[in-house]
């Protein structure tokens, strides 16, 4: 029971849960079905609720997703290092050699960062590191992959790029890390 507006109404964690977020923002307002009453969503106790719940399901749903892309990358990271190093390596200089190990080692890191960060607390800092990560992943590894397959040296202004991105994403893991352990330390 919780006393909204000034009055006492009752509805089960349930009934929130079945609201949509689209709806909150649309209509500022939502039926409680088990009373046939209006539910008053002014509340910032309703507010805070409703809104905890659902971010932290979109959370949890998207760590599943962040985990799978981390397993993937460091799949595609074994596969290309492995071809690289029995299908390529006669084939190839040994400067895009260089390429293709740097490719791979700073590929198969960023997945395994990618993991790490599908594995915390799901919070925004970690969503963003993720996509940071793999944006990074795509263009600095894949850009190393290119200019050693094609030869062409002008895609080596890509990898900066990719450079940048794969920072950012360890800057926001550490600043993920660092408001999680004062959150820490203020609830206890």
């Amino acid at each position: 029971m919780l006393l909204t507006a000034g009055r006492k109404q009752n509805f089960s964690r349930h009934d929130i849960l079945v609201l949509q977020p689209d709806k909150f923002k649309a209509i500022g307002a939502f039926w409680n079905f088990e009373q046939n009453e209006q539910l008053d969503t002014r509340s910032t106790i309703f507010k805070r609720y409703y809104m905890s719940c659902s971010a932290a399901n979109y959370y949890k749903k998207l760590n599943k997703w962040i985990l799978l892309t981390g397993g993937v990358f460091c799949t595609f990271g074994v596969i290309v290092g492995a071809f690289g190093a029995h299908a390529l390596k006669p084939l190839l200089s040994e400067k895009a050699m260089g390429w293709i190990e740097t490719g791979v080692f700073y590929h198969f890191i960023h997945g395994l960062a990618l993991i790490a960060c599908g594995i915390v607390k799901p919070s925004r800092a970690s969503v963003r590191s993720a996509k940071l990560f793999s944006v990074g992943i795509a263009l600095f590894s894949g850009s190393l992959y290119l200019m050693a397959l094609t030869g062409v040296n002008k895609l080596g202004v890509i990898t900066p790029i990719g450079g940048l991105c794969l920072i950012g994403g360890w800057i926001s893991f550490c600043h993920m890390a660092w408001c999680h352990e004062q959150k820490d330390e203020n609830s206890t």
